[in-house]
């Protein structure tokens, strides 16, 4: 389990890495390559970087059913409205023009997207489908960080759901319940 887990999370990073650019989002601002330092996320001259932005939830019944949610993430025409909705609303939040009567719109630099609706895992096994799971990040990450670079925004995945899976007395070798 842990060593599967350490498998998503590398990968989840090398496509996080490798998918930050320089884009343009709104006046003045940048996408650039962070990095960790101690508590702080700095930019490459070693600036602390304060990011704003918002948790989007995946599943249809959070977001009004205004999409199927995707039961074949190896399937693109399956994961389009659940992506082509996250891109709106993205690019919504990332719009700074004045709206609803303001002076002024949004200016969000992250979104946060948890990791409990992704193919391919559940939280009893971890990896059930390799192709479910190369699917989610082939049709769903990387087409939507992508769309989030454009838009001058980094996407933040979330460890919940079925990577996050507390000791159920099977899957997490090494790991004892003390109170048994």
């Amino acid at each position: 389990m842990k060593h599967t887990r350490n498998r998503f999370w590398a990968a989840a990073l090398v496509t996080a890495a490798a998918l930050t650019v320089s884009v343009q989002a709104y006046v003045s601002s940048t996408t650039p390559k962070l990095h960790v330092s101690g508590r702080f996320l700095q930019d490459t001259s070693n600036k602390s970087v304060v990011l704003h932005g918002y948790m989007q939830p995946m599943a249809s019944f959070f977001n009004g059913g205004r999409y199927s949610d995707p039961t074949d993430w190896t399937n693109p025409s399956n994961v389009a409205g659940m992506l082509n909705y996250l891109k709106d609303a993205a690019t919504l939040m990332s719009d700074t023009t004045p709206r609803y009567g303001q002076s002024h719109g949004w200016y969000s630099t992250f979104v946060r997207v948890n990791t409990d609706s992704i193919g391919g895992w559940t939280s009893q096994n971890g990896l059930v489908n390799s192709s479910q799971f190369n699917g989610w990040i082939q049709n769903f990450v990387v087409p939507f960080a992508q769309h989030l670079s454009t838009r001058g925004m980094y996407l933040v995945l979330s460890a919940t759901g079925p990577i996050n899976t507390p000791n159920n007395g099977t899957h997490n070798a090494g790991v004892t319940n003390s109170n048994a």
